[in-house]
């Protein structure tokens, strides 16, 4: 798991006392220290409001990701869809949009969302030696591979309305599969280095095993976390913010240029698939660094704090943790909201979901009238006779 992760250990301790001991592990404080740095329930309200909005919402965004990701990925291989490199970019995204809601969120929920529940189930899932070193592998690649797929996509659409001599080159749907395919090998291998540095161990400060970091090599796994958390939020960020302000500012130049009603018309004719999917990258992006910015910048206060657990009160890290949970689950609406996006943005990505649609609706009623047919001379037998 990542740094933030750490304090967020599952036990048999009851309410937020678990939590305040997972704190103490976390800070490496003596009991009597921690003792000493009991804080009230009113303290700890954001902490567990906090908790409670990630317990519950969090399975709201599973489902209605699993659905629109799914439906999205049908849309982008349907036979008008498919034959643009863009749509493999965005196919691609949906499948791994659905494994990181299977793999990362639903899991991580079970651990720490799931008991705090009314009915308290615990599943220690995590703290299985295999389970804990799959879990920690495919939820960093797959996070990975995610968050760059959405550059690759950017970049596509860039060369595609920036630099059209290069466009025949690089928006092609074989260079977008080979991309694909780099950016699902680069995530795979630099994603090795967690499984390795990482394991199940006790902690008995609070007698549970937890899914974390091995402590002999602490320093080592905390730089590294660091260096993979800015490679799936700070470096992204500012790739997709400085391309799409490019773009937006080379449209407006365009349209400002081409003043002839009849000629405009003519390119949007022509380029209509490719003008939607520029404009689907604008809100995906635009979506992307809005709901992750609050997570990435909490994530590096409690990074901080974390560093600094001495000159810090114990208020002060549970209120951070309770924002922290807060914004975990704003971050996961990332894997839920393309669908809508979609939906919003592309006219085209309309009429194929309304066509998919009306195609399974017109397979269910074939598949009637055959059973009917089927059926009807069997139901025709017995007047026939009764006739006779």
């Amino acid at each position: 798991m990542d740094f933030s992760d750490l304090l967020l250990a599952n036990s048999s301790c009851e309410g937020g006392e678990c939590e305040l001991l997972a704190f103490n592990f976390t800070l490496g404080d003596s009991s009597d220290d921690f003792a000493s740095r009991q804080i009230s329930a009113e303290q700890s309200l954001v902490f567990k409001y906090g908790r409670l909005f990630y317990a519950y919402f969090t399975p709201a965004i599973i489902v209605i990701g699993l659905c629109g990701n799914s439906l999205s990925f049908n849309v982008f291989i349907s036979r008008s869809m498919r034959g643009l490199s863009a749509s493999q970019y965005l196919a691609a995204l949906s499948i791994s949009d659905i494994l990181v809601l299977v793999v990362y969120v639903f899991l991580d929920w079970t651990t720490r969302g799931l008991p705090f529940l009314p009915r308290n189930i615990k599943l220690d899932i995590l703290a299985m030696n295999g389970v804990c070193h799959m879990f920690l592998y495919f939820s960093y690649s797959l996070r990975f591979i995610s968050v760059w797929l959405i550059v690759a996509f950017t970049i596509e659409r860039y060369i595609g309305v920036c630099l059209p001599l290069k466009k025949i080159k690089i928006c092609s749907r074989a260079y977008a599969r080979r991309t694909i395919l780099t950016y699902t090998a680069v995530g795979m291998v630099i994603s090795l280095y967690k499984p390795i540095l990482s394991g199940v161990y006790a902690k008995e400060e609070v007698g549970v095993k937890v899914c974390t970091f091995n402590p002999e090599y602490e320093f080592v796994s905390n730089v590294l976390d660091a260096v993979f958390g800015l490679a799936i939020t700070l470096v992204p960020f500012l790739i997709i913010a400085v391309l799409n302000v490019i773009m937006v500012h080379k449209l407006r130049m365009r349209s400002k240029r081409n003043k002839n009603g009849m000629r405009v018309h003519c390119v949007v004719k022509e380029n209509k698939l490719r003008l939607e999917m520029t404009l689907i990258l604008i809100g995906l992006s635009t979506c992307f660094i809005a709901l992750n910015l609050p997570y990435f910048a909490v994530w590096c206060f409690s990074r901080y704090q974390t560093l600094n657990g001495s000159s810090n009160s114990l208020a002060d890290l549970v209120t951070t943790r309770g924002v922290l949970y807060i914004t975990r689950t704003i971050f996961y609406i990332n894997y839920c909201s393309n669908f809508f996006l979609y939906s919003i943005t592309g006219a085209c990505f309309r009429k194929e979901l309304l066509d998919l649609f009306r195609y399974h609706r017109l397979l269910k009623r074939r598949s009637f009238e055959q059973e009917t047919r089927k059926y009807s001379p069997i139901l025709k037998r017995p007047s026939t006779e009764s006739s006779l």
